[in-house]
């Protein structure tokens, strides 16, 4: 059996960046063993949309 490798992408983005994130997300047609950590920088007085916004995708499972 050959060894399975994952990996992992690590993203940051602005308040703004959400759609660019978006873009880069749905460009894979298809991810396995693959782990995307997705930091957003926000005004701590703003609740994050950035899960319900992601969760378009169609590449991967979120969790927060």
């Amino acid at each position: 059996m050959g060894k399975s490798e994952s990996f992992w992408v690590v993203l940051g983005s602005s308040a703004g960046g959400l759609e660019a994130l978006n873009e880069f997300l749905n460009s894979f047609k298809k991810v396995t063993d693959t782990y995307f950590v997705i930091a957003q920088h926000l005004d701590p007085r703003h609740p994050t949309i950035l899960k319900d916004l992601l969760s378009r995708t169609q590449i991967c499972r979120l969790s927060s």
